[in-house]
């Protein structure tokens, strides 16, 4: 999710709540900051993760999901 502002908007356009995910600390901290910042970080959420391992959410947790490659 890199800085998580594709997920931010997503979550500003539609109103979902959208969980990002990056093998970046210094990316999470500035989503998570950013997303407080602007009012969203109640409807986001943003994890030090990687593709390679399992996911750190429950079976079941989402109706849709994207992937951004850089």
């Amino acid at each position: 999710c890199g800085r998580g502002r594709v997920a931010m908007h997503t979550a500003r356009a539609t109103g979902a709540h959208v969980s990002g995910m990056n093998i970046d600390p210094s990316q999470i901290a500035n989503a998570k900051e950013y997303s407080k910042r602007i009012g969203l970080g109640d409807q986001t959420d943003f994890k030090v993760s990687s593709l390679n391992d399992p996911l750190p959410y429950g079976d079941e947790s989402f109706d849709a999901a994207y992937n951004i490659q850089a």
